[in-house]
This record gives C-alpha cells, structure tokens and sequence, in this order.
C-alpha cells in the first residue's frame, strides 16, 4: 500500500489564491442607492425594526472585525462606515474585491428590492467576466403584469394561456441564445417548496388566471417554506434529478441553508453540484463571502 504525503502548505497556498467564480450573486446597488440601504444587509435578509437586533448576531460581529482589518480601523460598523463616507464607491467597491479573488460573476437582477442595480457589464469593471442568470419567475411576472394590463382595458374577464405560453417561451428562447446570459434560476422552492406539481391542469390555469385579472394589483411576494427535508429531500428529489442530468450544473444557492449539511452531502458525492452563498447590494458582501469561504476550506 503506497503510502500518500500531501503537501499541506501548498494545498492553502491554492485554497488562498485560486480564482474564485461565483455561480450565484446579486448586482450590486447604484452609487445612490448604496447611500440608503443599511451595510447591516450584507449579514442577514432582515429588514425595517428587525436589523436594530443584528449588532448583537455572532454573524454581524465576525464580518464587522473582517470589514475592520480591510479598512484598518477599530473592529465598529460605525467606524466602518464613517471610513467608508471618506471613500468614493469606486474605491469602496474595488478596495472589496481586489483581496477576493473573484473571477467571474453570475448574476441574478431579479433582486431589485432594496434599490436601483447596476449593470451586469459594470461588473466587469471589478471581475473579468459577468454574466446574467435570468429568473424565471421574474419574466414570468412582468409577462403576466402586461397581458393583466391589457385583458383590464379592454374588460376582458380571462386571460389567455395560450397568449402567455408563447410569449414566455419566445424570450426564454431568446435569452438562451444570448452570449449574456449564463443560466436560468427557478426561486420554486422558496414559495411552495420542492412538492411541486408539473402537471397541466387547463381547468385550474383559468381559474388562477381569472384570479389574477380580478386583483392582479395585489398581487403578493411572500416567502414559503421547504417542506421536505433530510432523506426525501435528498434520495427521493435532488439525488434522481442530479443523476438524469449527469451533465447539467446544479448550483445549490444560499448553502442550502437551512439543509446546509444536505448541500455539502450532495456535493461531495456528485461532481456537478455546486454550493454558493449570495453576495449582493455592497461589495462587502462579496468580500466577506470569499474570505470565509477560503478560510473554511482550509480547516
């Protein structure tokens, strides 16, 4: 039996330089729109009353004394961000990403709630390459908006299903042929879980579609719940779906979080399944991403 001497520094010399490509992340916010959105945002998803409680998460404290060594000053968000009024955005954003060693980036810009966004190609100003993931729920929602607009001023009681179809399917097309365009993302799972039901029912799509010109205007985005976890989850959905496609990427986004331990499972044993984390807004986000994800690869 030979016996194997791996080279443990050079192994973290390539875990600490090796280029990064983030497979999943979100445009950063315009100059303007960094100015009103809290830098509390790069550590929890909270907003309004509920981020006065992030100073005191074990989250918010770690990126704080990491934020504190990249702008060399005492380990505060206060400090931090009266360093960072002294900086134009140009300096802040590249002063952020410089360290981290990110190539590439791929970038879903259907996260818009929280400002205006940059281009994806002003992203390349800061990485080598940066291409767009387009959000199929996003298309499918502005395409739904127009044909609702259109069926209320001319009083019609039912959309058309048909209408919809075709035009969703002529700009997934599109999309798929353009050279910007990486991937596509579902955010399925986030509203109803993995329990998904593909089957068409024509019956229940006029029904939902009626609904929809009836209050299209209150229309919510409320977040559900993953319902099926642990085993289910991964033998009897991800594990068939990954092995069909033996040839397609799986990106799982936010670590998988909160089946984060299921993530890395599926990813040890499948060599195209990805685990990402989600940089968006401000560039610290990314910052702090990266070297936590380089450190934790070192352990």
């Amino acid at each position: 039996m030979n016996n194997v001497v791996y080279d443990r520094e050079a192994l973290l010399r390539i875990v600490s330089t090796f280029p990064l490509i983030d497979n999943h992340c979100h445009n950063l916010l315009t100059s303007d729109a960094s100015l009103i959105c809290p830098l509390e945002v790069c550590f929890s998803e909270a907003h309004g009353d509920a981020l006065k409680n992030m100073p005191q998460t074990s989250t918010l404290k770690r990126g704080v004394r990491q934020l504190a060594e990249l702008y060399n000053c005492p380990p505060t968000l206060d400090n931090i961000k009266q360093v960072k009024a002294l900086m134009s955005y140009i300096d802040i954003y590249k002063t952020c990403f410089k360290p981290t060693g990110i190539q590439a980036l791929l970038l879903d810009d259907g996260l818009d709630a929280l400002g205006d966004l940059m281009g994806v190609q002003s992203h390349v100003e800061l990485v080598d390459v940066a291409r767009r993931i387009v959000r199929i729920e996003s298309i499918a929602e502005k395409t739904l908006y127009d044909l609702a607009m259109s069926a209320t001023c001319k009083d019609q009681k039912v959309l058309n299903f048909e209408a919809f179809e075709e035009s969703l399917k002529k700009q997934f097309e599109t999309y798929a042929k353009s050279e910007s365009v990486a991937a596509f993302k579902s955010i399925a799972a986030y509203r109803s879980g993995l329990n998904i039901n593909c089957d068409s029912n024509p019956e229940a799509i006029t029904v939902a579609l009626k609904n929809i010109i009836t209050d299209f205007k209150s229309l919510s985005d409320k977040k559900g719940s993953v319902k099926l976890v642990n085993k289910v989850l991964t033998d009897h959905i991800l594990k068939p779906l990954i092995e069909k496609h033996p040839n397609a990427k799986f990106v799982l986004l936010h670590a998988a979080y909160p089946y984060t331990r299921q993530a890395g499972y599926l990813s040890s044993i499948y060599s195209n399944v990805y685990v990402d984390t989600d940089g968006h807004c401000h560039p610290e986000s990314f910052y702090v991403a990266a070297i936590q994800g380089r450190a934790a690869l070192s352990k």
